[in-house]
């Protein structure tokens, strides 16, 4: 089954993905681990994976094009929504669960893939507050003022910045640009580029 050609079906993909894979996710949390997504993305291939806007608002990154696609999702029968109480039983809180079989494969490529798989391990059981507080931490976050869109840019400055510094320091990486070298090619991406910008 696929969300109709008006959606955005990779934004959709990735949703479905994570409430496949981390059961009792809220709303809000789908949106940080989203976020993080592209941020992560963005960081190693200099672009984002599902192309929405995220805002700078009181409690860290916002898109509602997260919502529109949980809210369509809803609509055709893909996922449905749970109730759950809180384990302080102080407030109730709504998770998704799969109804019907979506392709991703049709949108998410291994490279794309493989971010995604990232942020699951790195950020997936964290909660609502820990994301929160660490997607303040990410550079669009940290220049922003309440309400300003979130530029991306800023994250490749970061890293050529850093990639600056390990040339001062280590006199290497002459040839590094964000990208795997050729002899890297059949290696672990991510594995690689963090063994690069950690040496």
């Amino acid at each position: 089954m696929e969300v109709r050609a008006y959606m955005n079906n990779k934004l959709c993909s990735l949703i479905y993905y994570f409430i496949k894979n981390l059961p009792n996710l809220n709303k809000t949390e789908i949106v940080k681990l989203t976020y993080f997504v592209d941020y992560s993305f963005y960081k190693y291939f200099n672009k984002d994976i599902t192309g929405i806007t995220y805002k700078h608002y009181k409690h860290g990154p916002f898109s509602k094009s997260v919502y529109d696609c949980i809210d369509k999702m809803k609509q055709e029968n893909i996922i449905k929504q749970k109730e759950n109480t809180s384990l302080n039983k102080q407030r109730r809180y709504y998770s998704y669960l799969i109804v019907e079989n979506y392709d991703i494969s049709k949108y998410l490529v291994k490279q794309e893939l493989d971010i995604i798989e990232f942020v699951i391990d790195e950020f997936g059981k964290l909660g609502y507050e820990k994301l929160t507080e660490l997607s303040y931490k990410t550079e669009p976050m940290e220049k922003a003022k309440k309400n300003d869109i979130l530029n991306f840019d800023l994250i490749n400055k970061s890293i050529m910045n850093k990639i600056i510094e390990v040339r001062k320091e280590k006199g290497s990486l002459n040839n590094y640009f964000g990208k795997p070298l050729q002899s890297q090619e059949n290696e672990d991406f991510l594995q690689y580029q963090y063994k690069i910008m950690s040496n």
